[in-house]
Order: C-alpha cells, then sequence, then structure tokens
C-alpha cells in the first residue's frame, strides 16, 4: 500500500485536526479511503465503521503528503521547495473526529480499494 499513516494531529481539536499520510510510491489516491473505528484490544481494531472518507481521484507521487483534514474547507495542493506536493483533503464534518479515552480509543484505518461496483435506487 502506498499511502501510510503517518500521524494525526491536534485530535479533538476541529479547526487543527488531522490525519497526515505519506506517499511511498506514485498511486492514485482515488484508491484509497479511510474510516474511523474505535481500538477493541492491542493492535486491533473493531470492524464496525463510524465515519468514512473517499478521496477524489487524483494523482499523488512517492514522497508527497496527504492530509485530511476533518472540518469542512476546500481541497487545495501546495507544492513543496524539493519539488514534492502537500495535498489538503476535507472530511466536512462539523465535530472532531478523534478522542483519546481511557476505555475505547478512536482510531483511524485506510484501505486500498481494489474494485468496487455500485448500483443506483
Amino acid at each position: 500500500m502506498n499511502l501510510v499513516i503517518q500521524k494525526i494531529i491536534a485530535p479533538g481539536d476541529l479547526e487543527n485536526e488531522r490525519v497526515v499520510f505519506e506517499v511511498r510510491d506514485d498511486d492514485e489516491v482515488g484508491f484509497y479511503g479511510v474510516f474511523k473505528t474505535i481500538e477493541v484490544g492491542e493492535n486491533t481494531v473493531s470492524g464496525r465503521v463510524r465515519n468514512t472518507y473517499w478521496f477524489p481521484n487524483k494523482s499523488i507521487k512517492k514522497g508527497d503528503l496527504v492530509v485530511l483534514y476533518s472540518r469542512v474547507g476546500v481541497n487545495t495542493e501546495k507544492k513543496q521547495a524539493d519539488g514534492s506536493t502537500v495535498h489538503f483533503f476535507y472530511w466536512l464534518n462539523e465535530t472532531p473526529q478523534w478522542e483519546k479515552r481511557q476505555e475505547k480509543r478512536d482510531a483511524v484505518v485506510v484501505f486500498k480499494i481494489g474494485a468496487w461496483a455500485h448500483e443506483i435506487v
């Protein structure tokens, strides 16, 4: 998988809360999704998905960063001096997504979508 979670920044602070991902090889960010769940054991997360974000189609390159803010915003990008790009995306939530709790801690999961189908009802 070429999109790897680097860190969660400012959990609980909606304005600054974000997940930062490192791009390990050239890819299409639209093949990735993120979901919120909870930790249910050591290095184990629940299969119960609480909130999902599917990235829009966009090419990403090795060395880029992908930043997913929890809040409302407009997707943008910023070129870095080293030639890499930071891609900013917004989950469009009105409340923070990540909390540190004693019992069940929130967890972010990134997944790569191999294939999908849909039907309009």
